[in-house]
């Protein structure tokens, strides 16, 4: 009797140790899903679980991870968006500082120096300001069509039109500019460029930027070409410039909306910083696309491409 009872004994006590060990087993992969749960939860957001298998406990560890990292993607974007925020905020209040202190001297000097001041010297200050309300107005008109664009609150009024025919009214309507700095422009459309469906009214505005684009960052004496073809998804267009280029770095970020650079390329003053944020936005619109190439010997290339 003495014999079986221990024997009773060694048996329970190996079933245990068996139980105890499956259990352990079994539960070791549930332990490491909750310690990645907690580690994630006190804002270790890199951590992942390491799960090996195919069967239930296997692909709630799978899900896990697929959830944390889209979590840790979605808070790294809320993190960009945040920075940028914060420049444009910056941007925004550097662009509208400068005309508002160059009106309020103005109209301060015009107070203070009334009765000192020649006829000239006032028609001076009044130019002054009219000029900076002038680019005050752009850059405000410029931030709400950007925002409406960006919100896809634009509903576009196609028409079938002539592209090659808006670009040479563009290039006729920017002529001033060029003459002022003394460009060298050509134009050279391909022959039999087929019509375009759009919103003739924003495709202008696009073209006008880049354009403008050009001529602000093209010294005196430089040269512009604009150049039009077909190709297999539609219309290319290409605008070309002798400028001092673009910066490897500066290429990903120059159609951010006030995105400038002090390496390469900087704007120019009569620029709201808008203008390229803004064609993009529209070459998207109609589901088009624009980019940007720059050789290391200088120049700037903008490439238009526009669905037929």
């Amino acid at each position: 009797m003495r014999s079986g009872l221990i024997t009773f004994i060694v048996a329970l006590a190996a079933t245990a140790v068996v139980g105890l060990s499956l259990f352990f087993i079994l539960t070791r992969r549930l332990r490491r899903l909750s310690e990645a749960v907690t580690a994630f939860r006190h804002g270790r957001l890199q951590h992942r679980v390491s799960m090996r298998g195919d069967d239930e406990i296997s692909a709630l560890g799978y899900a896990f991870n697929d959830m944390a990292e889209s979590i840790a993607e979605g808070i790294r974007q809320l993190r960009e968006a945040e920075r940028l925020r914060g420049e444009l905020i910056a941007n925004i209040s550097h662009d509208l500082r400068s005309p508002l202190t160059s009106i309020r001297g103005s109209l301060e000097t015009l107070l203070l120096k009334e009765s000192s001041l020649s006829g000239d010297e006032r028609r001076d200050l009044i130019e002054v300001g009219l000029r900076n309300v002038a680019g005050f107005q752009k850059l405000v008109e410029g931030l709400f069509e950007l925002a409406k664009l960006e919100a896809r609150q634009v509903s576009l009024q196609k028409i079938t039109f002539s592209v090659a025919e808006l670009i040479q009214d563009v290039v006729l309507k920017l002529q001033p500019r060029f003459n002022a700095k003394q460009l060298d422009v050509s134009y050279n459309p391909a022959a039999d460029i087929p019509s375009l469906t759009a919103d003739i009214g924003l495709i202008e505005r696009m073209l006008t930027n880049i354009i403008e684009n050009a001529v602000n960052n093209t010294p005196g004496g430089g040269s512009v070409s604009i150049n039009l073809e077909t190709s297999a998804n539609g219309l290319v267009i290409s605008v070309a410039d002798t400028g001092p280029g673009i910066s490897k770095e500066d290429l990903p970020r120059i159609f951010e909306r006030f995105y400038r650079s002090d390496k390469s390329r900087s704007r120019d003053s009569e620029g709201t910083g808008l203008g390229l944020a803004i064609a993009r936005e529209v070459a998207e619109l109609h589901g088009g696309s624009i980019a940007a190439e720059s050789p290391e010997s200088g120049g700037a290339t903008f490439i238009i491409s526009l669905p037929l």
